[in-house]
């Protein structure tokens, strides 16, 4: 049996003790690293877009001009508003009178090669009149050759015919009357290629003055196509020279549209060429763009078709994404400005915010850690100690789906009621005990 005493003692023993127990837990506690800590949640994301851009048109055209010249006057400003057909600039062209000195001495050397070029023609048609009218071939001699062996045969004809007689009557030999035979054949293949010989140089004889005339009738072309030339570059050499001597104007139009004058490429009282670009002019009607380069990281999210906003000075207007391209790293974003309220060329910014589908984990950034090998989350774990239940810390690899400027949804690695600790510290370790705040 107690006493009374001893109860006393007992419940006094246990009072100690267990002040001692608490007192211990408590001062170990506050010897734990403090972790902030929040639940993970379902939701969704709210994914926001802001940056700068300045309003282009989205069609232009340029104006070029169609003389060369001085410019007297540029009637539009840059900036400035220009209706269907407006005058923009006035051009002015006058020779300078060294140039149509120039111009007419030209003309004045061409007029001289023609003469002399009509002069090698009158030449070359006497030329062909001459070699048509020369005497034919000399044939005299060759024709009394012909003669005498004409004669020749006949009279060897004759003596043949002798020596058959004598041959027949047998007061010859037979080898006698084959000599009168044999001297008849010889001297008629000498007529023979004398005949020969006669057409021969008949025959070459036209035929040198055909090459002649043939010749000179290609240089008579030749003359006849280089005079030709001369008279058309005279025509056109003279047409310039009256060109010259004329003061030639343009006046540089818009197109038949409204616009605004973006930029003029021609100052008056300078000179300009055929063919320059004078002027830029931005077609109103058909809207603006605003382009915008940015990471992909932060603009990933936005789609063709999204509706973001474009603001100037508190003027608020859609602008609708109608182009997206790759440009290295990042993204070039284009978006449409209904040309309503604005002239072009301010600067404003464009926003642009969209919600993601729900996630059915999301944990705020401040408890995710991010290098190049992936993402890490920090769980805060309960579990059974000497001095009752104790919190710790677990180190856990996650995959992440998307993120906003709160919070990231993820995929894997974690479950719905667990609790991470935000903003862990260097200090933490694995499995190490926590002191949730």
């Amino acid at each position: 049996m107690l006493t009374s005493g001893m109860k006393k003692q007992l419940i006094i023993y246990i009072a100690v003790m267990c002040a001692l127990i608490f007192f211990s837990k408590t001062i170990y506690n506050y010897s734990l690293p403090k972790v902030a800590v929040s639940e993970v949640k379902s939701g969704a994301l709210t994914k926001n877009f802001e940056n700068f851009g300045q309003l282009n048109f989205i069609k232009t055209y340029d104006i070029f001009t169609d003389i060369s010249g001085k410019v007297i006057s540029v009637y539009a400003e840059e900036g400035a508003a220009v209706a269907p057909f407006s005058d923009i600039a006035l051009i002015e062209y006058r020779a300078e009178e060294a140039d149509i000195q120039r111009a007419q001495a030209a003309v004045e050397k061409l007029k001289l090669a023609l003469a002399q070029a009509e002069e090698e023609k009158a030449e070359i048609e006497k030329s062909i009149e001459d070699i048509k009218n020369t005497p034919d071939i000399d044939l005299t001699v060759t024709d009394l050759e012909i003669a005498a062996l004409e004669t020749e045969v006949s009279n060897k004809k004759a003596e043949e015919e002798k020596q058959l007689l004598l041959y027949d009557e047998g007061i010859i030999a037979q080898g006698e009357y084959i000599s009168a035979v044999n001297a008849v054949t010889e001297a008629e293949n000498r007529l023979l290629i004398r005949y020969a010989q006669r057409e021969e140089a008949i025959k070459n004889h036209i035929s040198g003055i055909e090459s002649q005339i043939a010749a000179k009738e290609s240089a008579l072309a030749d003359a006849a196509s280089s005079i030709n030339q001369m008279a058309f570059e005279i025509n056109a050499a003279n047409a310039e020279l009256g060109n010259m001597r004329e003061v030639k104007s343009q006046t540089v139009k818009t197109k038949d549209s409204d616009g605004i004058l973006i930029e003029t490429f021609i100052q008056e009282g300078e000179l300009t060429s055929r063919g320059s670009k004078a002027a830029q002019i931005g077609l109103v009607g058909d809207g603006f763009i605003v382009e915008i380069t940015e990471s992909k990281e932060s603009a990933g999210f936005i789609n063709i078709k999204d509706i973001a906003s474009f603001n100037v000075n508190g003027v608020s207007v859609d602008a609708a994404v109608f182009k997206i391209e790759p440009d290295g790293e990042n993204l070039k974003l284009s978006f449409k400005i209904n040309p309503e309220n604005f002239r072009g060329f301010e600067y404003g910014a464009v926003t642009l915010t969209k919600t993601t589908p729900e996630y059915e984990m999301l944990v705020p950034n401040e408890a995710v850690l991010r290098d190049a090998f992936g993402s890490n989350v920090w769980v805060l774990k309960q579990r059974r100690g000497l001095l009752g239940t104790e919190y710790y810390a677990e180190k856990v690899k996650v995959f992440t789906a998307d993120f906003d400027e709160s919070f990231t949804a993820v995929e894997r690695g974690l479950s719905a009621w667990d609790i991470v600790i935000l903003n862990p510290g260097a200090e933490l370790e694995n499995k190490s005990r926590v002191l949730p705040e």
